[in-house]
């Protein structure tokens, strides 16, 4: 009986360096979403109806080509106060949004 190795790559990386890659991804994703669900450092409120959420400027410019022209911009009164009022979408739907 023959063994036969082989050794796989992706991009000229092999699959342990991709593997723990995605590991850090995986874990730099939960600890942002542990910051947004414990509200450390949020500097904007996204106010819906009678619900607030508070946010990361940052990570919603980062993410969204809308929220990143309203927070860099110096001429959006939300660039001022950090207080987007969303009266077009369902609180329900920007929660699913932000998670």
């Amino acid at each position: 009986m023959s063994v036969v190795q082989v050794d796989v790559k992706v991009d000229d990386k092999p699959m342990d360096t991709i593997s723990q890659q995605f590991r850090e991804l995986d874990r730099l994703s939960s600890d942002l979403g542990d910051m947004w669900q414990s509200g450390f450092a949020t500097d904007a409120i996204i106010s819906i109806d009678l619900d607030q959420y508070h946010v990361h400027r940052f990570i919603l410019g980062a993410r969204s080509p809308v929220f990143k022209a309203m927070f860099g911009s110096s001429m959006m009164v939300e660039s001022k106060t950090g207080l987007v009022v969303v009266e077009d979408v369902s609180a329900e739907t920007m929660k699913m949004l932000l998670n």
